[in-house]
């Protein structure tokens, strides 16, 4: 039997080698978060980002602008998750915290100098984006273990 499987997005909202990060209050766990969330009914993934920009963090992204760089599968317990993870360069506004019941405030912060309190699995995919991965794959219940289902080819293999 399987089971249920969720899509959640995340944006990496980058500048001058610096990304955007979300300050959560205490309440809503005091961790640097990404903007993201998952998609409404019938909703697009990019939809799904160019909305919670808006409503996170203030600001306007267009759908084109937004570029695929990594998938995260998640395995919890016999639930999976698939976090999709895109880049932007470009919006328009001033980023600020829209939520303020959830985020704090926001910050910018070096992809090479990392915020300390953050989700360790989020921390991972940010490393590998810019090792130039495209996948992770994690079993929640051992994080330090991490699995990456990239075929590896074999001397017999190689043409």
């Amino acid at each position: 039997m399987l089971g249920k499987t969720t899509l959640k997005v995340s944006l990496l909202l980058e500048n001058n080698k610096k990304l955007l990060f979300l300050a959560q209050t205490h309440q809503n766990g005091g961790r640097f978060a990404l903007i993201g969330g998952k998609p409404d009914i019938r909703e697009f993934a990019v939809s799904t980002l160019v909305r919670e920009a808006r409503e996170e963090a203030g600001i306007e992204i267009q759908e084109a602008d937004l570029h695929l760089v990594h998938v995260l599968q998640e395995q919890k317990n016999k639930k999976t998750q698939i976090v999709l993870f895109f880049k932007t360069k470009k919006w328009e506004g001033e980023a600020k915290s829209a939520e303020p019941k959830k985020f704090k405030e926001v910050c910018w912060a070096s992809y090479l100098n990392l915020p300390e309190k953050m989700n360790p699995i989020t921390r991972r995919v940010i490393e590998r984006i810019y090792e130039g991965e495209t996948f992770t794959a994690v079993d929640t219940r051992e994080v330090s273990q991490e699995v990456d289902f990239t075929p590896v080819l074999e001397e017999a293999d190689m043409v």
